[in-house]
């Protein structure tokens, strides 16, 4: 009897990234940011910059997929740096979608950037997992799958 095919076993490939980031931390810092920014209203101005604060994210990607004849990667591994790159040393309440209308919180970070991710893959890759860790117990993740 002829040796049967083995089934492919998906690759998973991993990264974290560190981002060294500043974001708005209350519901009034961002309810003054625009006003702050476009009428240059020095109070509204003063509750921006008084409320904010840093933390040191932790940002992990999971992908899974399959390699095949078309595929030999997952995922480039430059696009993701890249993307990445825009959020470290930023201050992640103006970098779009954030801003005065949409919060720069673990959560909406971790959403975004497994959607932005899932962008950037091809039709072999079955998910993107992402992580965020704003503190040791604050976390939170998102994915995106077929």
């Amino acid at each position: 009897m002829p040796d049967e095919p083995k089934p492919k076993m998906p690759t998973q490939y991993r990264r974290t990234f560190t981002l060294q980031s500043a974001h708005l931390n209350n519901q009034e810092a961002y309810d003054n940011l625009g006003t702050a920014l476009d009428d240059e209203d020095f109070p509204a101005l003063m509750s921006v910059l008084t409320n904010i604060h840093g933390h040191n994210f932790k940002v992990d990607v999971t992908i899974t997929g399959f390699l095949g004849k078309e595929f030999d990667y997952l995922v480039d591994d430059r696009d993701i740096a890249l993307f990445m790159e825009k959020f470290d040393n930023a201050n992640l309440s103006l970098i779009p979608p954030f801003g005065p209308h949409k919060r720069a919180t673990t959560e909406n970070l971790a959403e975004h950037f497994a959607e932005q991710i899932w962008g950037m893959v091809g039709d072999n890759v079955s998910y993107v997992g992402v992580f965020v860790s704003e503190t040791e117990s604050i976390n939170a993740s998102a994915a995106r799958g077929r």
